[in-house]
């Protein structure tokens, strides 16, 4: 092997990441603003560098070496660290932001915080562009691989070490039902609101049991059994099976304030420890010095401290 630090192109590395992370030809040259060809010359130029093989071409693309994945666990994260102190050096100014910010969001937020945090966001940042997806058990590996800059949902139970977080200001839990719901009163309890049926919400995950947290606990501390009736991690559709029955759904008050022509919320008397449950915002240790990032949690505090939808 040749002393690959004396002349060792930075941008050879970078192809490298991205072909990792995309495990396709075109979409890496897509990411990289090159051509497929110019990123197998750099890919190769990398080859020959280390002495061995990095990917193993299969139908679907591209398979990683074992020589492969142990520089991908070296490099990328000094990649990143790079760039970012680079960044900080030239001082960051939101109105240079370009490329696709990618931010995972928890079904309870996306339907009313993706187009106001893109509002914030576009107002300074005119030349980025942003993609909402639904936090999933995805999010975190796609926070380690970079293909997702934050992750925002309810707080975790066992976040890992590699990723940081950071709490959130939200509304708490109620129990959204039909404007005109039988129950005219502005609290109830489960119990009462059992014999109505319950809707839920998909969370896209099962970390920590979390995504039947409130059916558990309703009947741990109400000794309430509820067995969902309808769930869906479409929140529209959650809300067009409210308005045409009786169901309750336990919901953020976002969302309640979202559709308040269609619905009202339904206050607890119980499980307070739950209506008050934490959110919290999610970004890969790697990230925390990048003034990209610290930018873009700005705003998410920002839109988060501000209640109205």
């Amino acid at each position: 092997m040749s002393n690959i630090l004396t002349n060792l192109d930075l941008n050879l590395l970078k192809a490298f990441v991205i072909t990792y992370k995309e495990r396709n030809l075109k979409r890496a040259a897509e990411r990289l603003f090159i051509t497929a060809p110019a990123v197998s010359v750099k890919l190769n130029k990398l080859k020959q560098e280390l002495g061995g093989e990095l990917f193993i071409k299969v139908p679907t693309g591209f398979e990683p070496t074992a020589l492969a994945d142990h520089l991908y666990e070296r490099v990328e994260p000094l990649l990143n660290q790079l760039y970012s102190d680079i960044g900080s050096l030239r001082g960051f100014e939101p109105a240079d932001l370009s490329g696709r910010v990618n931010i995972d969001l928890g079904q309870h937020f996306i339907s009313w915080f993706a187009p106001k945090l893109f509002s914030l966001v576009k107002s300074s940042a005119h030349q980025a562009s942003m993609t909402f997806n639904g936090f999933s058990e995805n999010t975190i590996s796609n926070l380690r691989h970079g293909d997702v800059d934050i992750g925002i949902e309810y707080a975790r139970v066992d976040t890992p070490k590699d990723i940081m977080e950071f709490p959130l200001k939200t509304k708490p839990l109620v129990m959204a039902v039909r404007k005109d719901h039988p129950i005219t009163s502005k609290t109830a309890r489960v119990e009462e609101l059992a014999s109505y049926g319950c809707a839920m919400i998909e969370l896209n995950l099962d970390e920590g049991g979390k995504r039947w947290h409130f059916i558990h606990e309703a009947e741990r501390q109400c000794g309430v059994k509820l067995e969902p009736e309808f769930t869906s991690s479409s929140l529209e559709a959650v809300v067009e099976t409210l308005c045409h029955s009786n169901m309750f759904c336990p919901a953020s008050k976002h969302v309640v304030e979202q559709y308040s022509d269609k619905l009202k919320s339904i206050e607890f008397v119980e499980m307070l420890d739950l209506v008050n449950y934490p959110v919290s915002l999610y970004l890969h240790r790697r990230n925390r010095h990048s003034p990209k990032h610290q930018w873009l949690i700005d705003q998410i505090q920002l839109g988060f401290s501000t209640f109205n939808v």
